[in-house]
């Protein structure tokens, strides 16, 4: 399992696993974190980088709102649906009073401000393996 801060700088492939492959997608990358700090991650399916490559990003927000709940505050565990530079979506996790996620084709941290988040979720009680408090 990779701590959280070793991701920063890691590059963008679509697919791939930073425990595998040592480079991520943004949904990789989420559940890495998400997964350190002991939650069950959302399990990425073929058909959501269907619908990806074919533009069709309201799956991150259909599956998030199956595995979390909305709230106004993040906290370790959150993950965040923010909009991307390039007009489309994508992931980030909360770490270190910041968000981790992809800026350009590398992992980087953003203070929280930085990027648009347009959805905080954070897991139901059945997708935490412990309780964080």
């Amino acid at each position: 399992m990779i701590a959280p801060h070793k991701l920063i700088g890691m590059q963008y492939r679509l697919g791939s696993s930073p425990d595998q492959h040592g480079t991520a997608d943004c949904l990789s990358l989420v559940s890495a974190v998400v997964r350190y700090y002991g939650f069950t991650a959302p399990q990425p399916q073929r058909s959501w980088y269907r619908r990806l490559r074919q533009g069709d990003y309201s799956i991150f927000e259909e599956e998030l709102n199956r595995w979390g709940t909305v709230v106004e505050q993040p906290r370790i565990g959150a993950v965040g649906l923010c909009q991307a530079e390039h007009g489309g979506y994508g992931l980030g996790a909360w770490y270190e009073e910041g968000w981790l996620s992809f800026v350009q084709s590398e992992v980087a941290w953003s203070p929280t401000g930085n990027l648009v988040v347009v959805g905080c979720y954070y897991p139901l009680k059945q997708n935490c393996a412990m309780q964080l408090v």
